[in-house]
């Protein structure tokens, strides 16, 4: 069939195992690239998803700030005679409940969870539809006004109330203090 010499015959012998050699090598170091990158994804994922709890975290946070808020004001009342406030009551207590079960969800990456928490919040209402909830975040900008959208994205940091009192100043400082709490304002 094939009439080699000798020397072919020995540089092919002598050949055959280094190709053998270099392929498996290539393969192997392909595998062992393809891992290292499945690694590497897995890591940056988990970095990725920790920093987006701890956005969340604060969104949370915050939100539940102004509901303590308004919740306090209530409650200094006889809730017993006063409809609205029951009614206030109940929407803050739905909303922190599922805030945390948002903020818990391992399902659904940071900007998911954000634009799910503010889609709720943004619906939530009370007292006939004109009391509602907003979100800011811990710069005092705002990211959610369910009345007012024109006004998502602008910083609340000069913002006073009635008494100069400036409150979402104040609502994010009782967040980075305590991790959460009241404010009020007027």
């Amino acid at each position: 069939m094939f009439n080699l010499t000798m020397g072919k015959k020995i540089i092919l012998s002598a050949l055959i195992p280094l190709l053998v050699l270099g392929i498996t090598s290539i393969l192997l170091g392909n595998s062992a690239l393809k891992e290292m990158g499945k690694q590497e994804i897995a890591h940056v994922s988990e970095q990725i998803l920790e920093g987006s709890k701890a956005k969340i975290h604060q969104l949370t946070n915050i939100t539940m700030v102004i509901m303590e808020n308004k919740y306090n004001l209530i409650h200094h009342q006889d809730t017993s005679l006063n409809p609205v406030a029951l009614k206030m009551e109940d929407v803050i207590d739905a909303s922190v409940a599922i805030l945390e079960d948002i903020h818990n969800r391992d399902d659904l990456y940071e900007e998911e969870k954000k634009e799910m928490a503010k889609s709720i919040i943004k619906a939530m209402r009370y007292e006939d539809d004109k009391g509602y909830l907003f979100i800011t975040d811990m710069h005092s900008r705002m990211l959610m006004h369910p009345v007012k959208p024109r006004l998502n994205g602008r910083s609340f940091s000069e913002t006073k109330d009635i008494n100069g009192v400036y409150f979402i100043n104040e609502m994010v400082e009782v967040c980075r203090r305590n991790g959460g709490g009241t404010v009020s304002y007027y």
